[in-house]
Formats: C-alpha cells, sequence, structure tokens
C-alpha cells in the first residue's frame, strides 16, 4: 500500500453522504498522525501538522529514487503541477513517493499493530464474518 491518507473529500464525503460520525478529516487526521513513524526531515518541516514521528507504521523517502522520477515531476510542473506532499494539506499534485518501511523490512498494518500486540488474548481476528 502506498501511504497516501487518500483524499480529504473522500473522509468528509463519508461523513456528510452517509452519516459515518468520527469518519470526517479532521476527525480521523490525527489518527494518522498518531500511525506514522516519519523519517524525513523535509516532510517534517514543511507540513508537521500532518505527520508524526512517533507511531508504528514506519514512512520514509526511497533512499534511490530512479532519475526518470524526476524528469517526469519536472515535466509535470512545467505543465503547472506542483511538487507536494501528497499527504499533507493539498493532495492535487506530483510527489517522488514515501516508503513504509521500518528498518529495511515493508511496514504493514499487519506487522505494526498485530504482530506486536503484547495483549494476544484481546485480539479475534474473525474471516468472512459480518459479526
Amino acid at each position: 500500500m502506498l501511504y497516501n491518507r487518500g483524499n480529504r473529500r473522500s473522509y468528509d464525503n463519508w461523513y456528510q453522504t452517509y452519516g459515518c460520525d468520527g469518519w470526517d478529516y479532521n476527525s480521523i487526521l490525527p489518527y494518522f498522525i498518531r500511525s506514522e513513524n516519519n523519517t524525513s526531515p523535509k516532510i517534517m518541516q514543511e507540513n508537521p501538522g500532518y505527520h508524526g514521528t512517533n507511531g508504528p507504521m514506519g514512512v520514509s523517502p526511497m533512499p534511490h529514487p530512479d532519475p526518470m522520477l524526476f524528469e517526469f515531476q519536472k515535466q509535470m510542473n512545467s505543465f503547472g503541477i506542483p511538487t507536494i506532499d501528497i499527504n499533507g494539506e493539498n493532495q492535487l499534485g506530483t510527489m517522488i513517493y514515501e516508503l513504509t518501511v521500518n528498518k529495511g523490512t515493508r511496514c504493514s498494518t499487519g506487522n505494526s499493530y498485530i504482530d506486536p500486540n503484547p495483549y494476544p488474548n484481546n485480539l479475534h481476528i474473525m474471516a468472512n464474518s459480518f459479526k
């Protein structure tokens, strides 16, 4: 999963259209911040209200992005599409995406939250269940 939180309008739409209380963007943003351990000083400096550094989900820049990505980004900029933090205030633009990696290992919700659970008796996973 690319760690893009999605579009602010999508969450707000769930709240407004379907009555999903607590699912508007401003309500869930603190949970995204608490879950994240972003290691990019640049991202943290540019968007401190949208990122966290103490959560279990490792998020880091690509160590060696393909130079073609930078060429593509320059071309997008020439069309007026800005370089942004896709997980910041504005999600419309271009960015060399970050990876969900922690200490060289792919980071997922499973190995961030479920595997290290110190209370395994309080977690019950039921597949194909509507209970």
